[in-house]
């Protein structure tokens, strides 16, 4: 996005901060939602219009019990909700997670967001960003959600 004098914008985030102005010309609200999120209706709406379309949480709880959860926001992503777009985005880690550490494209070996050390997946880190971290490393569904995309992928 380019501006009048030559200002380049930020590839992701310009088109929304320009929106979050325009709206603000209409509505002070939006102005101050930041520094004082009070007005709810308003922090509800900015939450609808600006807040991204999947968030992965992992809480850090320490002892091998950190949780990764996935949010997505499905009320804007037309034929996927709920839980069938978390499984989209689960795949979509699953696939991308594994050719980013076979290729060593975009790959930190450091990354990963289990925290399960005890697994024998863990050292070679396919699922360095699979989204889905369960209690144990023996209830992952990491190893069979992986096959079944093979095998979906080889079928194509």
């Amino acid at each position: 996005m380019t501006y009048g004098h030559g200002e380049v914008g930020h590839p992701f985030l310009a088109r929304l901060a320009q929106q979050w102005v325009e709206i603000a010309r209409e509505n002070a609200a939006f102005s101050s939602v930041l520094d004082l999120p009070g007005y709810c209706t308003v922090l509800s709406d900015c939450y609808e219009r600006f807040s991204p379309p999947v968030t992965v949480f992992r809480f850090h709880l320490g002892g091998n019990r950190d949780r990764v959860f996935i949010k997505a926001n499905a009320f804007t992503r037309g034929d996927y909700a709920g839980s069938t777009f978390n499984a989209m985005v689960a795949d979509f880690l699953t696939v991308y997670g594994a050719v980013r550490r076979a290729s060593g494209a975009h790959f930190d070996p450091d990354q990963r967001t289990c925290h399960h050390s005890g697994c024998p997946l863990y050292q070679p880190n396919f699922c360095n960003i699979y989204p889905v971290v369960p209690d144990h490393h023996t209830n992952c569904g990491f190893s069979a959600r992986l096959k079944r995309l093979i095998s979906t992928m080889k079928g194509l």
